[in-house]
Parts: C-alpha cells; structure tokens; sequence
C-alpha cells in the first residue's frame, strides 16, 4: 500500500485507500480521482478525460472480470446498489484486493444516466484499523451523500462523532 497518509477534515478517515469515480453511461467514460487511477495504473491525466469501462475491466484480475462485469450489468438494469470485492492486477506487486461500491442513476426518460461509487483498496486492513462499525456507518454515510438523503447523512455524522468518542 502507498505511504500517502492523508486525512479526510474532520473525519479521522485515511484518504489513501479510498478512491471516487463516475461513470457517464451514454457516453461510456469513467472518470476517477487520483487515489481510483493509482489503484488501476492510469496516468491522472488521462483518467480525468475519461476511459471506457472495458479499460478498467481490463485491469481487474482475470478471475474476478465475468463476475464483475456480470455485477455491473445486474445494477444497470436493476437500478440496485453493486457492492464487490476483486482484485486489480499491479505491475511487478501482488493484486490489490478493493471493495467498490457504486450505484446506476437513471434520467427522467428511465435511461440509465450515470454511475457514481467509492473504491476501499485493501478492506480488510481497513478492516483492522477501525471497528466493523465505523467501517460500516461510513460507507452508509457515502451512499446517503451520493443519494442526497441529508437528514440521514447528518444522523450518520452524528454517530461516527459519537464512535469516534468513546474509542
């Protein structure tokens, strides 16, 4: 894992092993920040103008890929939450195990639009430095964000403070 140890303000949240994306459906591009392109090996630059899903496919281990791409299409044409472990093939390094999370939003036609989530590179180790339940309310806070569900965020925030006091 990279030695980056930067901080969320205000959170207490190790931002090197979270990386954010988005998916333009119509249009096929997938942007991402800088922590989403370490993780897959793209250059910033070129992940800021957008890839093709099938360019990110391509970086995800072999055995992981159909099962993936099998997720991703449920969602799509569900409309439901994608929540996945798999691996993603590093050069010359062992492949680094995430947990993506994501959600398909559709426009006022039915026609699905885009796609936002949050990739948590190496969960498990994630896992040891924080409780089950921070770990949890965190992601649930996430999607209440990406959802605009206010109220529920702000409940969220209110018992990470709370976790955050009595550990």
């Amino acid at each position: 894992m990279r030695n980056v140890q930067s901080q969320a303000s205000g959170t207490g949240t190790n931002t090197d092993s979270l990386g954010f994306y988005s998916w333009n459906v119509p249009e096929n591009l997938v942007f991402g920040d800088d922590n989403f392109a370490a993780f897959f090996g793209f250059n910033i630059p070129t992940l800021r103008q957008g890839l093709p899903i099938e360019a990110i496919l391509e970086r995800i281990d072999v055995d992981d890929r159909l099962r993936i791409a099998q997720a991703i299409h449920t969602a799509i044409v569900q409309g439901g939450l994608y929540q996945e472990t798999y691996r993603i093939l590093q050069p010359e390094e062992d492949a680094l195990t995430v947990l993506a999370s994501g959600r398909c939003f559709r426009d006022e036609t039915g026609t699905p639009a885009c796609w936002v989530g949050m990739i948590v590179a190496d969960p498990l180790e994630q896992l040891e430095h924080q409780s089950a339940l921070t770990f949890h309310c965190r992601a649930a806070l996430e999607i209440a964000e990406q959802s605009g569900q206010r109220t529920v965020a702000g409940q969220l925030r209110t018992v990470l403070q709370v976790i955050q006091r009595w550990s």
